[in-house]
């Protein structure tokens, strides 16, 4: 492929890019966004290349619904790198979910290169071609555009296909193809697009780091900042940080430092609201639950250095929650076959956490019944 692009701005330029794609059943995707100040990234700008061409498209020049159809086409597989975010970006723009996802980090994980490979340093290892990285932190709001900045994002999806090949032929060697299939499965999932407070707050706040009044507080301030930072489209740290809600787990909780912006007089009633509030949200009756998935974790990660797989990619934060908390697991995604089989080493260390837990919560459960 030569370094020649075309550039989009305009929807009626569009038909270009629908007819350079037409019975095309492979492409590579990348985006340009940004959400340093919204609860939702936005997007900047859309790459999209096939085996000859490559198209930098501004967002006001595609048509979402050509767009969502190839999204969600299983007859068109899609190749991204680290590809979580852009597909958040995508599917806050189309609400279509996925289908037929290749991820080259993903991949290049499963083949040895290491977690989180950058794709200047696999377009080096695999192609022997050299990125430049000057516009990796650009701000991508900015228009006009220059030069540079386009062609940066077009090398961005250039060379994504000739990875693809790569790494596709190494998987098959290895015999992960299918290993690899089941991973990007998950990404065909809604809840990986949509944020659940509870789960935000097992992860950043864990359950060990005050009183249960203090992390009561805690709680509800944190689920009323995600539902207006939803709604608002802000992100949290402009509302109310994660370093303010960690302040109130400390013994004197009512030293609250508010945030010095618009929304103090706002959030300060909501505070002393919620300060007389009694009753307690069920996740906060799983006592320890943070450690238990830390531990349950720990296992996992170890289990699977041996065969050489990290374990973000088999089990979520999410997954092991509910694996805990659930008295029926038979459902959940680590009892799928293919992910029974990949933790068979630490399969009985997990049920021994789970069974150790759970005895736990009865022994917990009326003291929690006796607060009023």
């Amino acid at each position: 492929m030569n370094n020649s692009f075309t550039y989009i701005t305009n929807i009626s330029d569009f038909d270009v890019v629908k007819k350079a794609l037409d019975h095309t059943k492979l492409v590579a995707i990348d985006t340009e966004f940004e959400r340093t100040q919204t609860f939702y990234p936005i997007l900047h700008l859309f790459q999209i290349a096939t085996a000859k061409q490559v198209f930098v498209i501004e967002p006001v020049a595609i048509e979402y619904n050509w767009l969502g159809n190839l999204l969600g086409s299983s007859g068109v597989k899609k190749v991204f790198h680290a590809c979580n975010q852009d597909l958040e970006a995508l599917y806050n723009f189309c609400k279509i979910l996925p289908r037929n996802i290749f991820d080259t980090q993903v991949a290049a994980a499963l083949t040895g290169f290491g977690e989180q490979v950058g794709y200047a340093d696999l377009c080096q290892n695999l192609l022997q071609v050299s990125l430049s990285k000057e516009c990796q932190w650009s701000d991508w709001s900015k228009r006009p555009l220059d030069r540079e900045k386009i062609e940066y994002a077009a090398n961005d999806v250039r060379y994504l296909l000739s990875l693809y090949h790569e790494l596709h032929t190494k998987l098959l060697a290895l015999n992960r193809k299918m290993l690899m299939k089941n991973i990007m499965k998950s990404f065909e999932e809604k809840e990986v697009y949509e944020r659940c407070g509870d789960y935000y707050y097992v992860k950043h706040f864990g359950m060990e780091m005050g009183s249960l009044d203090h992390m009561r507080i805690v709680y509800y301030l944190l689920s009323w900042r995600e539902d207006y930072c939803q709604r608002h489209n802000m992100a949290r740290n402009l509302v109310i940080s994660d370093q303010t809600l960690r302040q109130l787990t400390c013994d004197i909780p009512y030293n609250l430092f508010l945030p010095d912006n618009s929304l103090r007089d706002l959030i300060y009633p909501i505070y002393k609201r919620v300060c007389d509030m009694t009753d307690v949200p069920a996740i906060l009756m799983h006592t320890h639950l943070n450690y238990a998935v830390n531990l349950m974790y720990q296992k996992i990660k170890k289990s699977l250095r041996l065969i050489n797989i990290p374990a973000h990619y088999i089990a979520t934060t999410k997954m092991i929650i509910d694996f805990l908390i659930q008295s029926d697991h038979r459902s959940n995604p680590i009892m799928q076959k293919w992910r029974k089989a990949l933790l068979s080493g630490c399969m009985e260390k997990l049920f021994v956490i789970k069974r150790q837990f759970q005895a736990q919560q009865n022994q917990s459960k009326k003291c929690y019944e006796n607060i009023s």
